[in-house]
């Protein structure tokens, strides 16, 4: 088990498992009553619940009740990316790299397609895909509907279920 983490009896003694939330199970004070929905959405956007004076995001909390310890090394991902989605078919072991790979298109891209940019010095469209820490370039395309297609492939070759390509294409 991680540093810090409840066991699934301590989480089992305080919260009941709503499916996608967690619920008090007994009442702690007048804010916390039995049978309410626990936490609220913290500024990351991730639902957090406080539990023995710490706060903890309720889907590791989630997880560890369903599952067991959480892995050392290992992160809880959003298969969807919805960071409030809990649903126990939502969420999965991950790799730090896995869990990045399944992120948001960055606020950056100016494309619209992850992997996919311009090429000012040749003029055409080119394709490059991260993996562990190394660049993997995945060609050079007159038009960009070509260079989407190419770096969907490749992102899926690279990425494979934490590809994303489920979910937004």
């Amino acid at each position: 088990m991680s540093f810090g983490n409840p066991t699934p009896a301590e989480i089992a003694e305080i919260f009941i498992d709503r499916g996608t939330h967690l619920e008090w199970r007994v009442t702690r004070s007048n804010r916390r009553l039995s049978g309410e929905k626990a936490g609220y959405v913290g500024l990351d956007g991730y639902l957090l619940v406080g539990m023995q004076g710490k706060k903890y995001r309720a889907h590791r909390l989630l997880w560890i009740l369903r599952n067991g310890s959480i892995p050392d090394g290992m992160q809880i991902d959003h298969v969807d990316r919805n960071r409030l989605n809990n649903c126990p078919e939502n969420l999965r072991l991950a790799t730090p790299a896995e869990n990045c790979r399944n992120r948001k298109q960055q606020s950056n891209n100016t494309t619209g397609e992850r992997g996919v940019y311009w090429h000012k010095q040749l003029g055409k469209w080119a394709v490059r895909v991260r993996r562990d820490g190394k660049l993997v370039n995945g060609g050079i395309f007159k038009t960009f509907e070509s260079a989407v297609v190419a770096a969907r492939i490749l992102r899926e070759l690279l990425h494979a279920e934490f590809s994303g390509l489920s979910r937004d294409e």
